[in-house]
């Protein structure tokens, strides 16, 4: 439809003005942005991942937490081993000496030993929870960094298509004025640049608020620049060809929770053991004998309740069922995620070798070759746009891949435990 009327094209093609303004937008808007960007990160400092990493460990808002968990069971150790407190009697008796004692419930060793081999394993989970909680911070840290390095790469891109939009946009603008060009190419040229605008506007908003983000974690609240989107480093021993997951902490986790049950149980079985009471007596002074006696007291507790008490035993031994179920189920789910993360791992690094080598650079020919008919007069505005619009989102889908490569390569990182 469009090809029947070059005369129309060639009308504003022929205008050396026209020209040099849509070649210089296209040739040159990547660097002007780079420029602009470099400029602008003289007075700021510049944060790479590893760097944000090291800031976010030293915000004590991230770590303060677990590292009290740890604290408070370590400090439980010491109570673990210890004796019941003493009883204190005051007996008086109008036939007999008034009577003081101190009695003191000692249980047999097994049973104070049980309870601090507990006490060990649960601060063996604290310090797995640590190191679970260390894992996700770098997680969330690596997340952050990428998105906000994703989002800046999005809005350079825009920036230049944006650019690029405008001039087209007002030279429609300008040949319909002049008669060159009907109302619909004008509008449709009008409306894709406004799209782009809109876009770069609501990338650009959505930039800051990422930035923020990542400066609230890493506790920085100056300006900073980021290095550049590219793809992450993926370790060889990481990504393996094995279906098993390698051992990371969660799988440790999952373990420790298992003998804790088991430490429960032994204890539990230990408190069913008889429990001695011995003291000394003291004889107060009596108005008749006008004098003080010592004694001493001895007794044995024993467990008669044996409903209430094997309850708790089945309790334990149920606790242990149960977190051995909790196990396998974790497991599980762990060798879910690492076989579909690695899916993802090798889906986008197969994309990306295509971008690499094909996509890319046709993005760049159809572009290229678009703009010279275009100022050749052989194709419309519409036309034009659209084969634009194309290549974009190649180079749209290309960031998007290396998004989404990242992020896999992070969570492979996270389920290995290999920060």
């Amino acid at each position: 439809m469009f090809s029947t009327r070059p005369s129309r094209l060639a009308g504003h093609a022929n205008r050396p003005s026209f020209q040099i303004e849509l070649l210089f937008m296209f040739k040159c808007y990547l660097l002007i942005v780079f420029c602009f960007l470099a400029n602008s990160g003289f007075s700021q400092r510049r944060i790479s991942a590893e760097d944000a990493i090291g800031l976010a460990f030293q915000n004590r808002i991230n770590t303060t937490p677990a590292e009290l968990g740890l604290q408070q069971q370590q400090q439980l150790l010491r109570g673990s081993n210890s004796f019941d407190n003493p009883e204190l009697e005051y007996e008086i008796d109008p036939y007999d000496p008034t009577v003081l004692g101190v009695i003191v419930p000692l249980r047999l060793p097994n049973v104070y030993s049980s309870r601090k081999r507990l006490q060990k394993e649960r601060i063996k989970l604290s310090e797995l929870l640590l190191r679970l909680n260390n894992n996700e911070i770098n997680r969330l840290v690596q997340n952050t960094y990428t998105e906000v390095q994703f989002l800046n790469a999005r809005a350079v891109l825009l920036a230049g298509q944006d650019s690029l939009y405008q001039s087209i946009k007002n030279a429609a603008q300008r040949s319909f004025q002049a008669g060159q060009i009907n109302k619909l190419e004008e509008l449709f040229a009008s409306n894709e640049a406004n799209n782009v605008n809109n876009e770069l506007q609501l990338i650009i908003n959505e930039l800051a608020a990422q930035k923020k983000a990542l400066s609230y974690i890493i506790n920085f609240n100056e300006d900073f620049t980021f290095d550049t989107f590219q793809p992450l480093s993926l370790d060889s021993l990481l990504y393996s060809v094995s279906d098993s997951i390698p051992a990371a902490v969660q799988q440790q986790i999952l373990q420790q929770q298992i003998a804790i049950s088991q430490k429960q149980l032994k204890v539990e079985k230990a408190e069913l053991l008889p429990q001695v009471n011995a003291g000394p007596l003291f004889g107060l002074q009596n108005a008749d004998e006008g004098s003080k006696k010592l004694g001493f007291r001895l007794g044995v507790s024993i467990p008669l309740w044996f409903g209430q008490n094997k309850s708790r035993i089945r309790a334990a031994q149920t606790g242990v069922q149960l977190a051995e179920a909790q196990r396998r189920r974790g497991l599980q789910d762990l060798q879910r995620d690492y076989q579909l993360t690695k899916s993802s791992v090798t889906r986008a690094q197969k994309n990306i070798s295509y971008y690499n080598t094909i996509a890319i650079k046709q993005a760049d020919e159809i572009t290229e070759t678009a703009l010279r008919l275009f100022l050749g007069g052989q194709v419309s505005y519409i036309e034009t746009l659209r084969n634009i619009i194309i290549a974009y989102q190649t180079r749209s889908n290309y960031l998007e891949t290396i998004r989404s490569y990242n992020q896999a390569v992070i969570e492979l990182r996270y389920l290995t435990g290999n920060f």
